[in-house]
């Protein structure tokens, strides 16, 4: 009898334990979340990129229905500032997320006959918003500045969710090309611009994966235009071939001119076959011009009136990029506390030599 007690005892015990691991469970999840896998975190994303351009949507519809003559003269705004003030069509392409074609075909004569009706059928983005906000007359509708702030927490929401990314894609560019003028903060700097025109510029029905692969798309380009960055203006087609010269140089060991132009122009045969495009070859003329401009070695070096040449302005690929980091933050914290010193306390430090 008292065997069989115990094994209830027993039962009992074992039944309040998993009551008690479950409520810790529910608790655990509900105040750190449960772990994500892949479908998940697909998902919740999905879901802010369809709500992102649907809110976009609403608000731009919100403002056009709301005040019909105010939102015409933030559109009128918009016109001028594109076709006035910075005289380049192309300038307004962050504020829409239509497509390279569909804006040079319907976008760009919309504004060049600055036929308003016409522009507000397109579908603008978060930058396109955030002008209307600016430039509109008195306070935004409440309901128009409702849709702004839940727009503007979702897109900082994915930007946030897609940093990591933007950096890791950032650090392996950094490591598998060749040592140059710009700092790997530079480089994920540039990364992180490259995922916000992601998000900006993705257009669809619905979310696919190709979303991933615009904003890994963007990365790259900006990632690329920062690290041929020179003192001089090269054009894009040019740019390609430094970017290549560069990359084949380091992976191929291609120090002989030639060979290297040999290396080029295989890679862009292959690139206009699957293009379907037409080539012209580098020539090693070309070449030797373009990597000789490109190049700090073939500047001056004379020293100036300071006593500094060319190099002194060479970033130094010795340099401890997180030492500078820390540095320069240290510079701005030390700027904001003199802001905020009374003129009693910057007295007293000039007479004690400080200068401010």
């Amino acid at each position: 009898m008292l065997k069989g007690s115990n094994m209830a005892d027993d039962n009992n015990l074992q039944d309040q334990f998993r009551k008690f691991t479950k409520d810790i469970q529910y608790v655990l999840e509900k105040n750190m979340g449960v772990k994500r896998n892949r479908k998940m975190v697909d998902e919740i994303q999905r879901k802010q990129v369809e709500d992102l351009m649907r809110l976009e949507v609403e608000f731009k519809n919100t403002i056009l229905k709301s005040s019909p003559l105010r939102s015409k003269e933030v559109y009128q705004k918009f016109i001028g500032l594109i076709t006035i003030e910075n005289q380049n069509i192309l300038t307004a392409r962050p504020y829409f997320r239509e497509q390279a074609k569909a804006f040079s075909s319907h976008v760009t004569p919309a504004l060049k006959a600055g036929n308003i009706k016409e522009l507000q059928k397109y579908h603008i983005n978060f930058n396109f918003i955030k002008f209307v906000r600016m430039n509109w007359k008195g306070a935004l509708p409440p309901e128009s500045e409702i849709l702004y702030n839940t727009i503007e927490k979702l897109r900082n929401e994915l930007i946030e969710n897609n940093l990591p990314l933007a950096v890791s894609r950032a650090v392996q560019f950094d490591e598998k090309t060749p040592e140059s003028q710009k700092e790997r903060m530079d480089i994920i700097n540039s990364a992180c611009m490259g995922l916000i025109s992601g998000i900006d510029k993705y257009k669809a029905e619905t979310y696919t994966k190709v979303f991933r692969s615009v904003c890994i798309g963007r990365m790259s380009g900006n990632m690329v235009d920062t690290y041929s960055e020179t003192s001089l203006h090269f054009y894009p087609s040019d740019k390609k071939i430094l970017y290549k010269a560069n990359i084949l140089r380091s992976r191929k060991n291609a120090r002989d001119m030639e060979h290297l132009l040999e290396l080029i122009n295989e890679d862009l045969v292959a690139e206009a076959k699957e293009k379907k495009t037409k080539l012209v070859p580098v020539t090693l003329d070309q070449l030797n011009e373009l990597m000789n401009a490109q190049s700090t070695i073939s500047a001056d070096t004379t020293e100036d009136e300071d006593g500094a040449n060319i190099f002194s302005y060479t970033a130094d690929p010795y340099a401890d990029v997180e030492k500078k980091i820390i540095k320069r933050d240290m510079i701005r914290q030390v700027g904001n506390a003199c802001s905020q010193l009374d003129i009693i306390e910057i007295k007293v430090l000039k007479l004690k030599g400080v200068s401010l």
